[in-house]
């Protein structure tokens, strides 16, 4: 094969609870669930592969019963055997729905859960309830996610009260709708980056300070965040609740970003190798010849963050994201100043050949 992993990001429903502003899929909430066929196409079709990654989203993943989750795990597990491969899930939820039965439940099948927080009292996802589960589960959890937008007048204290949760990683996403507060952003990423160098031995790791650490180190095989690190082409899919393939996590009406549909095609590399597909990536290596002092970094993290929303924002994916390139370079440039700093912090990012 061309490959040895595959990733699905699977919307398993429409439906959520929530109404965030920042949401991706504000115009797709509607009562609907992926049927269990689909996620037996998605495995039977992906023979081949070494190894499959399962990531539950939604919605609200856990707005869904036990009983579907079961049929997955099961599935899984006789396909893996009878094709050779190795499955691993893991969940992005909102977390106010869990309880010990479904922690428990969730542990047994391995899955990786990540819960998304944005702090106390900010947004939907700062209630009190969400602190509740984090006080219970926070030491159990893979991590927390927290979209950093201008509701936060600081980072530094929901990192802070993350540490308080005994929660192991922070992972933050900037609002992709409002560009026009990057600098601010930036500001509350340093701000953070900075405090986290005062403590001796974090608790909490502060996802991509460390993977932005370690890209101006060049070691940019153990990058852990999705928004820096090695670039993947043509094996990851969303599969939208119908089965649809997609580029993009919200509901993209452009019939571009459209690779199949995995109840209709014959196998995984129908959609891999369809026209959309192929010109999806060639768009989005031409995104990373970038010419100008944002070339290295545009390279570094993938045209400035993740391709697959960048259609759902209209940015054009043969064009770099350059509010987000220039974000990234400010960050690089002040840990570049940190870490190689002293005498020669002026100089340019090392390359792996010179």
């Amino acid at each position: 094969m061309f490959w040895d992993s595959i990733l699905y990001i699977l919307k398993v429903t429409d439906d959520c609870f929530m109404r965030c502003d920042y949401c991706t899929v504000q115009s797709e909430f509607k009562d609907k669930e992926m049927h269990i066929d689909t996620v037996e196409n998605l495995l039977r079709k992906s023979k081949g592969m070494g190894e499959i990654q399962l990531t539950f989203l939604g919605g609200e993943p856990l707005m869904v019963h036990k009983e579907w989750y079961q049929q997955v795990f099961d599935l899984a597990e006789k396909y893996s055997n009878e094709m050779k491969y190795k499955v691993t899930f893991e969940m992005f939820t909102n977390g106010t729905l869990l309880n010990d039965e479904w922690m428990e439940f969730l542990e047994l099948n391995k899955v990786k859960v990540w819960m998304s927080y944005d702090g106390k009292g900010i947004g939907p996802k700062g209630g009190k309830q969400a602190q509740r589960v984090l006080q219970k589960y926070g030491t159990r959890i893979a991590g927390t996610n927290t979209v950093v937008s201008t509701d936060h007048t600081s980072l530094v204290d929901v990192y802070t009260e993350l540490e308080g949760y005994g929660v192991k990683y922070m992972m933050h996403y900037l609002n992709q709708y409002d560009s026009a507060n990057i600098d601010y952003f930036t500001k509350l990423i340093l701000d953070l980056c900075d405090h986290v160098d005062t403590i001796k031995r974090p608790t909490t790791r502060f996802m991509m300070y460390d993977d932005m650490k370690r890209l101006v180190k060049w070691d940019t095989n153990k990058t852990h965040s999705s928004s820096t690190g090695r670039v993947y082409i043509n094996n990851d899919f969303v599969v939208h609740t119908d089965g649809t393939l997609k580029g993009g996590v919200a509901a993209s009406t452009n019939p571009e970003f459209v690779y199949g549909n995995i109840n209709e095609i014959g196998h995984i590399i129908d959609a891999v190798f369809s026209d959309n597909n192929i010109k999806h990536n060639r768009d989005y290596l031409k995104s990373l010849d970038l010419v100008g002092e944002l070339e290295e970094v545009n390279m570094l993290t993938r045209g400035g963050g993740f391709i697959w929303n960048k259609p759902d924002q209209g940015i054009p994916l043969d064009r770099p994201n350059l509010p987000y390139n220039r974000h990234f370079k400010k960050v690089l440039d002040h840990i570049r100043g940190k870490e190689i700093g002293r005498p020669d912090s002026d100089k340019p990012m090392q390359t792996r050949c010179g």
